[in-house]
């Protein structure tokens, strides 16, 4: 009994065994051909797919009308915008050719009467500014850049003795044009008729920086002023030369430190003097400060 009992259960091990190994190996799934699944596909899904294309190209075709219409919208607002551009256009070009030719009117007609009137020469009937005047205004109104209707207004002021007008006017011209000598020569001058001897000075100091020539006729005329002075009564005589080249250079060394430096030739020599010196005591500085820059031996005299 015990033997038979023992023979069924070696027999129910084995079953065991092999029922396991039967479970544990994985098994292959199954390819189905690439063929056969598209065939086998059932029609009511190739209707519902052909159904759905129709849709997503009615779709798109809705979805072009309306890019369509707003293309169409975008291209005429284009238009229009491009047409008001055009005509602003136009119509600023119009606006500054008429200004142009408004200014080039207004320049011809200042031409026109300050040549008629010869304004600038002498002995000129003053009546005749008072037109010239309004016409440069006029012409610096519309254009205020014109610097040569600035350049006329100095002119005319100086000769009207409006000197600080004519000041001015002149500033004005060197603001936009700062290189023409001319200008800083009148302007020096109409300094000089004030009586503003340092102003006048440094529009010399200027001047020698674009026409040395000018300049020199200028600070003749600042000497000529300086020595008509009543209260400048004493001189400085730096030195004396035989050689003028000497006393030119004495000149040019002294007017970058001293104002009124002139020569004053006589009996045979070229005195480099400094003039416009009210006070003795003022010479007397003034020869002190000489002896320490320079190996001089200035004397000073009464005018």
């Amino acid at each position: 009994m015990k033997s038979r009992i023992g023979l069924i259960a070696i027999i129910l091990c084995l079953f065991m065994i092999f029922s396991c190994k039967a479970i544990t190996k994985p098994q292959q799934p199954y390819v189905f051909p690439v063929s056969l699944v598209v065939s086998s596909a059932p029609d009511r899904d190739k209707s519902e797919t052909e159904a759905s294309s129709d849709e997503i190209i009615e779709g798109n075709f809705e979805i072009s009308s309306t890019e369509a219409l707003r293309d169409e919208q975008m291209e005429e607002n284009f238009g229009i915008n491009s047409e008001v551009i055009i005509e602003e256009e136009e119509k600023i070009e119009e606006e500054t050719m008429d200004e142009q030719e408004q200014i080039v009117e207004e320049e011809k007609k200042v031409e026109d009467v300050v040549d008629q009137n010869n304004i600038g020469n002498s002995n000129v009937d003053t009546s005749k500014f008072e037109e010239a005047i309004e016409a440069c205004k006029s012409a610096i109104k519309m254009k205020p850049d014109y610097v040569e209707a600035y350049y006329k207004l100095g002119s005319m002021y100086t000769e009207l003795g409006l000197y600080d007008e004519a000041i001015e006017a002149y500033e004005k011209y060197i603001r936009i044009n700062s290189g023409n000598a001319e200008v800083y020569y009148n302007l020096g001058v109409t300094y000089l008729m004030i009586d503003d001897l340092d102003a006048a000075m440094e529009k010399y100091k200027i001047l020698r920086k674009y026409n040395t020539q000018l300049a020199d006729t200028f600070y003749e005329a600042i000497i000529q002023n300086v020595l008509m002075d009543e209260e400048s009564k004493f001189v400085v005589q730096v030195a004396a030369y035989k050689n003028i080249a000497y006393a030119n250079e004495m000149i040019e060394n002294l007017k970058g430190i001293y104002k009124h430096v002139y020569i004053k030739k006589e009996n045979n020599f070229n005195k480099v003097r400094i003039v416009g010196i009210k006070t003795r005591s003022e010479g007397k500085l003034l020869i002190k400060d000489l002896k320490s820059k320079f190996r001089l031996k200035p004397i000073i005299k009464k005018t």
